[in-house]
């Protein structure tokens, strides 16, 4: 939301609440954040597939390191949709498919599991691959603007 501070002063006018100790700008915020979040669960919980909410990132696997950082805004661990190798040849992409599986599994099965914020691939791999994470976004936090540019130096 661009500009909350707009929000903010006519919920306060159409209420007759003009004093901003009552109920101050940081409350505000606070509880039209609970509301977002509220909104976006009631969404997963309907339907988790929801594509409003979807983000992708394609990476390239380094060779013996086997755990990457998920995206700083994934909604929550559970929340990756795909994840896959890619294969690009210039003329099409191709996706293949790597299962998940549970991190009691790892070393045995081929796959990939999220732990501690990180997806973790088993068995570790041995060649730098491109690979797609398909995932639920988090919707990023409402704040307050609190300063405007006016003038830019270009020197």
């Amino acid at each position: 939301m661009r500009r909350i501070d707009y929000l903010i002063k006519d919920a306060r006018l159409s209420t007759n609440t003009q004093d901003t100790e009552a109920i101050t700008d940081y409350l505000c915020t606070h509880f039209l954040n609970k509301a977002q979040s509220f909104i976006q669960s009631a969404i997963f919980t309907q339907n988790n597939e929801a594509r409003i909410f979807r983000g992708e990132v394609i990476f390239n696997t380094v060779s013996g390191i086997d755990s990457y950082q998920l995206p700083f805004d994934v909604y929550a661990k559970n929340s990756i949709n795909n994840v896959a190798y890619v294969v690009d040849n210039g003329s099409a992409r191709y996706y293949s498919r790597i299962q998940a599986i549970s991190e009691k599994n790892r070393g045995g099965a081929h796959g990939y599991f999220t732990s501690e914020g990180k997806i973790i691939f088993s068995p570790v791999p041995q060649s730098s691959q491109k690979l797609s994470i398909s995932y639920n976004k988090k919707l990023p936090s409402i704040s307050k603007r609190y300063g405007k540019i006016i003038t830019v130096n270009t020197n």
